[in-house]
């Protein structure tokens, strides 16, 4: 998929102090929803149609996000389980865009056993809001977390906020989106995605991992650039991840589930210090 601007300018009136006004252009993050929708042929080959989900987001990296998006769901496990994607709908502007793009499943089994609708809509901010019930919230995988296939040095560690902040194209355009990067032992950073979503950008994460069909990531960490949320936490947990780093707080929930498959988790990095809140035997002098 071609990458496409994911900033517009607008004119400003930037103010500094009372008689400091002045008028300048400014990059704006684009947000636009994205219709998600799956196709299969039934048991009597019948094509089956379902609109999955709306979700904000910034374009460009639409396959991405949706293979992590069915993969965080459960509905799909590997790339063989796709066999096409495709755009379609109204073109918008002013991008030309077209804000749906439909998955033809090799398989149907995966949807037909969901009890659940996701969601119909998700803004920005929340990668779980609006899901039919409390059931849907549970873990569709059980995650098996190596007690020692990770583990990272605490100056590495303490170096990644510094990292991250100058890998963050967008933001650095903007300051509009959310990172979210893939590290290794070594605190090297192996890939970025970033969107006006952190939910979104943790599905490019996974989805682009699915698509290189590099999804094993069991000796992996993920740092995201906000908090550590319930779904984020969850998304990573779907993949075996065994360490996540926040450069903000993490949610009561988030602790919780970390906890509960013992994830290393880590909060308020930055390079004066950090919090963990979970398995801190990984984290190593």
């Amino acid at each position: 998929m071609i990458w496409m601007r994911s900033e517009l300018k607008h004119k400003v009136v930037g103010v500094s102090g009372p008689q400091e006004n002045s008028s300048r252009d400014d990059l704006v993050t684009v947000e636009e929803p994205l219709e998600i929708w799956v196709a299969y042929d039934d048991e009597s080959s019948e094509r089956v149609e379902i609109s999955l989900s709306i979700t904000m987001r910034t374009p460009g990296d639409d396959h991405a996000l949706v293979m992590g998006f069915l993969f965080s769901e459960g509905l799909i496990q590997s790339r063989e389980d796709v066999l096409e994607l495709e755009a379609f709908g109204p073109v918008t502007e002013p991008l030309s865009l077209q804000n749906q793009l439909k998955v033809l499943l090799r398989s149907g089994e995966s949807v037909a056993n969901k009890n659940f609708q996701r969601y119909f809509y998700a803004n920005s901010s929340c990668g779980v809001c609006g899901k039919a019930s409390i059931q849907a919230l549970q873990m569709l995988h059980e995650p098996c977390i190596e007690p020692d296939s990770f583990k990272i040095k605490d100056q590495d560690l303490r170096k990644l906020p510094e990292i991250l902040r100058t890998s963050q194209c967008e933001f650095g355009q903007t300051g509009g989106s959310h990172a979210v990067a893939l590290v290794d032992l070594q605190g090297r950073m192996l890939l970025l995605k970033e969107d006006i979503g952190r939910h979104n950008a943790m599905d490019k994460l996974l989805g682009q991992l699915l698509i290189e069909d590099r999804l094993d990531i069991r000796d992996k960490m993920v740092l995201v650039s906000g908090r550590a949320s319930f779904e984020l936490v969850q998304k990573a947990l779907m993949a075996d991840i065994p360490c996540f780093a926040a450069i903000g707080a993490p949610s009561s929930a988030a602790v919780d589930l970390s906890k509960k498959f013992d994830m290393t988790l880590v909060g308020f990095l930055k390079d004066t210090g950090y919090n963990i809140y979970h398995e801190a035997q990984r984290i190593i002098n």
